[in-house]
C-alpha cells in the first residue's frame, strides 16, 4: 500500500479569497451532482429501456463509460467540492490513499473506453462486413481488458508504496513526487498512459469527421455522438495536458517561490478541475446526438408524450398523400383510356367483319 505524509503546503497554496473558494465549490457540486444523476439516467435508459438505438458495440462502451463516470464524481469531483467546504480532506488518511488510487484508475477508465470507442466506430465504417461479426462477447472482452489494463498504473504506485498527500493546490489527495525513481518514472507513465491515449483520441477524431457527412440514420448519429465526446474530452483535458507534460520544466522555471507561479499554481488547479467537464457533459451530448435518447429523457423525465405525428412528419404526409391521389388519378385516367381505345377497336374490328 501506499503511505500517507502530513500535508506540507497548506500556507502556501491554499484558497483563502471566501468569493474564489465558494466558485469552485459551486462548480464541484453542480457537476458532481449533474454527472451522477445524468449518467445514471444513461445507465437506466440503456440497460432497462434498450434507449440508445446504436450498434451493440457503441452503447456497451457507452455503458461503461457512463459506469466509470458515476463513480469518478462520487470518489472525486464531490469529494474536491467537500475539501473545499472544510478546507482539509473530510476522511482518514487510509481512505486518503484509497481516493487517489480511484482517482487515477477511473481517470484511466475513461480515457481509455473514448478512444477505443472511437477505434471501434472507425472499423465498422471502414470494415463493414468484419463489424458485423463482432458478438457482445467480444465487447465484453474488450471492457474488461480495459478495466484491468487502466489498474497498471495505480497498482505500481501502491507496490512502490508512493508516498500521498493532501495537495492544496487541487484540494484532493495526490502521489508526492521525490526525486527517486519516480523522477524518470513519471514522464515515462504520462507518456505512456496518457498522452498516447490522448493523441489516439485526436487522430481517430479527425479521421471520423471525414466520414461524418457520409454517414446515415444510426451510423451518423453514433458518429456525431463520438465526435462531440472526443471534442469535449479534448477540451477539458487540454488544459492539464499541458501542465503534466512540462511539468518538469513549469517546476524548474517556478525555483523556489513555486506558491508565486502562475503556472505550477493556477494551471495546474484550474486544469485539474476544468478536467470535470468530460465527466459531466457526456449525458446532454447523447441527448443533443441520439435521437432514442432524447425521447426517452423527454417522456420518462419530462412527461413529454411522444406526439404520434410531429408538425413535418404530418406535412411531409399530407405531401405524400396528394402525390399518391395525383398519380392514382393519372393511373385511373390512363386505364379508362386505354379501355375506350381497346372498345373503340375491338368495335371497328367487328363491323369491318360484319362488312
Amino acid at each position: 500500500m501506499t503511505t500517507y505524509v502530513p500535508d506540507h503546503n497548506q500556507t502556501l497554496y491554499e484558497i483563502t479569497d471566501d468569493v474564489h473558494k465558494g466558485f469552485l465549490i459551486s462548480w464541484c457540486i453542480i457537476l458532481g451532482v449533474f454527472s451522477v444523476f445524468g449518467n445514471t439516467l444513461v445507465l437506466v435508459a440503456s440497460i432497462k429501456y434498450k434507449a440508445l438505438k446504436l450498434d451493440n458495440i457503441s452503447v456497451m462502451l457507452i455503458k461503461h463509460i457512463s459506469f466509470a463516470d458515476v463513480l469518478y464524481a462520487l470518489v472525486v469531483i464531490l469529494m474536491v467540492g467537500w475539501s473545499l467546504i472544510i478546507n482539509d480532506w473530510p476522511l482518514n488518511h487510509p481512505l486518503c490513499e484509497a481516493s487517489v488510487f480511484l482517482q487515477f484508475f477511473l481517470a484511466l477508465v475513461d480515457i481509455n473506453f473514448i478512444w477505443v470507442l472511437n477505434v471501434a466506430k472507425l472499423t465498422c465504417i471502414i470494415y463493414p462486413f468484419r463489424a458485423r461479426l463482432r458478438t457482445k462477447n467480444t465487447g465484453y472482452l474488450v471492457a474488461g481488458t480495459i478495466w484491468l489494463a487502466s489498474n497498471i498504473y495505480p497498482l505500481q504506485c501502491a507496490a512502490m508504496r508512493r508516498p500521498v498527500y493532501f495537495d492544496y493546490r487541487s484540494y484532493r489527495c495526490a502521489y508526492l513526487s521525490t526525486p527517486d525513481v519516480w523522477e524518470w518514472l513519471d514522464p515515462l507513465n504520462t507518456m505512456i498512459f496518457f498522452l498516447t491515449p490522448n493523441i489516439i483520441v485526436i487522430v481517430t477524431t479527425i479521421w471520423l469527421l471525414l466520414f461524418a457527412n457520409k454517414m446515415k440514420g444510426i451510423h451518423k448519429q453514433a458518429v456525431l455522438t463520438m465526435l462531440t465526446v472526443s471534442l469535449v474530452f479534448c477540451i477539458s483535458y487540454a488544459p492539464i495536458g499541458v501542465y503534466m507534460t512540462t511539468e518538469k520544466w513549469i517546476t524548474a522555471a517556478a525555483g523556489v517561490d513555486k506558491h508565486k507561479d502562475f503556472l505550477y499554481v493556477q494551471l495546474y488547479r484550474y486544469g485539474t478541475l476544468v478536467k470535470f467537464l468530460n465527466n459531466s457533459t457526456n449525458p446532454i451530448i447523447y441527448y443533443a446526438t441520439i435521437t432514442s435518447f432524447r425521447e426517452f429523457v423527454r417522456e420518462k423525465v419530462f412527461g413529454i408524450k411522444k406526439q404520434s405525428i410531429s408538425f413535418s412528419t404530418r406535412s411531409q404526409t399530407i405531401a405524400i398523400s396528394i402525390r399518391a391521389v395525383a398519380m392514382k388519378r393519372r393511373t385511373s385516367d390512363r386505364l379508362s383510356n386505354f379501355v375506350k381505345n381497346r372498345h373503340a377497336t375491338t368495335k371497328l374490328q367487328t363491323v369491318e367483319i360484319e362488312t
